[in-house]
């Protein structure tokens, strides 16, 4: 992905192991292989670490905007990923084609996802803002988290503590 001049955004693993999703700068998304895997064919060479599944992406273009996110479900079905724009789309794991999308926010980019362990609900982040919606209907918001709250992190991301100060 380096050479086509891409950064990586966001990475997740099949829940099988067996590849890697990653989005890039280019709102594409990679199939790569995890481990190297032998040609069934000895006159074709094998995938090596880091090789391509497909010829290409799984998807170039995201309407427009930036894949900033992506997750894996449990059981392997499906992915989903969230853009600049607010939009969570769900994409069959087998078949790579749009399942469904909902926009969650006109203001928001996706920021991150997360599958439930069961798969039913995704945690989706925009902002400050956490909502658990159904991965059923993304526009059926199971659960809206209060922010959260504390004081601004310290240098190692964990809530600063207030300085003393000197009288």
């Amino acid at each position: 992905l380096e050479s086509l001049g891409r950064e990586v955004l966001s990475v997740c693993m099949s829940a099988a192991g067996d590849r890697v999703l990653v989005a890039t700068s280019g709102a594409e998304v990679w199939e790569l292989t995890p481990v190297a895997i032998p040609s069934e064919d000895e006159e074709q060479p094998g995938k090596q670490v880091g090789d391509s599944l497909l010829p290409g992406p799984v998807f170039a273009g995201h309407s427009g905007a930036e894949v900033c996110t992506i997750a894996a479900s449990p059981a392997g079905s499906e992915f989903a990923t969230g853009d600049s724009d607010g939009v969570v789309r769900v994409f069959s794991a087998e078949s790579h084609s749009l399942v469904k999308s909902a926009k969650l926010s006109e203001t928001k980019p996706v920021a991150q996802l997360a599958y439930s362990p069961d798969g039913a609900q995704i945690a989706v982040v925009m902002g400050a803002s956490i909502e658990i919606v159904s991965t059923e209907n993304l526009t059926e918001r199971v659960a809206k988290l209060p922010p959260v709250e504390g004081g601004e992190p310290g240098a190692d991301g964990a809530p600063a503590e207030e300085a003393a100060t000197e009288p």
